[in-house]
């Protein structure tokens, strides 16, 4: 087996969101690192969008970063990385008297998701159907972030931080005294939550995706339960 030296290899791409790879393996990289265009951003760090597909208009919103005056796919560069770099937990059981408060949380730090969804609905160019009769759905980014012409599926900006702490449950209950004196009955209430709630700077619908791709992703359901028990 012969190991050959190619500097300027690509290296295998993968990610592939509606027929777009977004990620790329090379070696000396973080395993699937985006593969994106640098976009460029105002001072509030919203897009400079006014893209449409000519070259002038892509030099307006993206890096030009061989210096060569075009945007091609010399000019994406590998950014960001989907695996977390930490993973945390913390689960607790707390007890006062007959009262008790059991949770778990987890967080993941340092893992990045490329928002398809996102990248699919925010253009002008998506809100219209092929015949124009009505329009199709979008999201209130469109307008007031972003003003893409077209789809940009390889901006950078689609590339966002998914890091996250979740309260994956949450217990709280009361074990009541006996009731009938020391030969009694026991009676226990408690009211627990699964998914209680997610802290993230991600702009999607859940940060915590496979590979790092946001794309037909089912969401998690929040459930509640109400529980009796009751001991003879």
């Amino acid at each position: 087996i012969s190991r050959v030296n190619q500097p300027d290899a690509i290296g295998v791409r993968t990610g592939d969101v509606n027929r777009n790879t977004v990620q790329v393996f090379t070696p000396g990289y973080v395993p699937r690192a985006f593969f994106v265009y640098k976009q460029k951003l105002d001072d509030q760090g919203r897009p400079f969008s006014l893209a449409g597909n000519t070259n002038a208009d892509l030099l307006q919103t993206f890096e030009d970063l061989n210096g060569d005056g075009v945007i091609d796919t010399k000019d994406r560069y590998r950014t960001q990385q989907a695996a977390p770099k930490f993973i945390l937990g913390l689960t607790s059981n707390l007890t006062s008297g007959n009262a008790y408060l059991n949770f778990t949380l987890r967080s993941f730090i340092g893992n990045y998701a490329y928002n398809n969804v996102s990248a699919g609905l925010n253009n002008y160019a998506n809100t219209f159907t092929s015949n124009g009769n009505y329009f199709s759905n979008t999201t209130p980014l469109l307008g007031n972030e972003v003003n893409f012409v077209g789809r940009q599926a390889f901006s950078s900006y689609y590339v966002q931080d998914a890091s996250f702490v979740r309260m994956e449950n949450i217990t709280v209950g009361y074990n009541f005294p006996k009731l009938g004196g020391t030969d009694g009955r026991n009676l226990g209430l408690s009211f627990s939550v699964q998914n209680a709630f997610t802290l993230s700077p991600y702009k999607g619908l859940d940060p915590e995706v496979v590979d790092g791709l946001d794309n037909n992703f089912y969401p998690r359901a929040r459930t509640f339960n109400v529980g009796l028990s009751l001991g003879f």
